[in-house]
């Protein structure tokens, strides 16, 4: 069995430097997390086959998460501008934490599409927040990332 990696060690981080020199921020109030990754699929039959077939075609990256609700906070506070300002960010989603070599994720720039607040009356104000891979102002697409 190889080395098991915990949820609660994986991170998202926020690029607070340059695209060639990035200086990785934890977004620290993150609680649960989900990396979707997926392929819009093209129909590719041919009665040759006599099987329906399918090739992959566009890749997809959406991140979704629940993050405590804290306005002093930076990375909390990117994340707001990104959904009211739809900016990019740049943001790596990582199984370790970014200064541990070997941790490997992916990284991309998205835009914040949805920031629900959520008001549980026996809990903490939080965010559902839903990050798309949007159109890279310097031309960096989404890429893996090993650490």
């Amino acid at each position: 069995m190889g080395a098991i990696k915990l949820g609660r060690n994986a991170t998202i981080n926020r690029n607070t430097g340059t695209y060639g020199s990035p200086v990785w921020s934890n977004i620290s109030l993150t609680k649960d997390l989900t990396l979707n990754l997926d392929k819009t699929e093209a129909d590719a039959s041919a009665r040759v086959s006599g099987w329906t077939l399918t090739v992959g075609t566009m890749k997809n990256a959406t991140i979704e998460f629940e993050i405590i609700e804290d306005t002093t906070d930076a990375n909390w506070t990117a994340l707001k501008n990104s959904f009211i300002n739809g900016t990019e960010i740049d943001v790596a989603v990582l199984n370790g934490p970014s200064a541990t070599v070997g941790s490997n994720g992916i990284r991309a720039y998205m835009e914040v599409m949805t920031f629900n607040r959520n008001e549980q009356l026996n809990g903490i104000i939080t965010r559902n927040v839903t990050l798309k891979a949007c159109w890279p102002t310097d031309g960096n697409y989404p890429v893996e990332l090993t650490i």
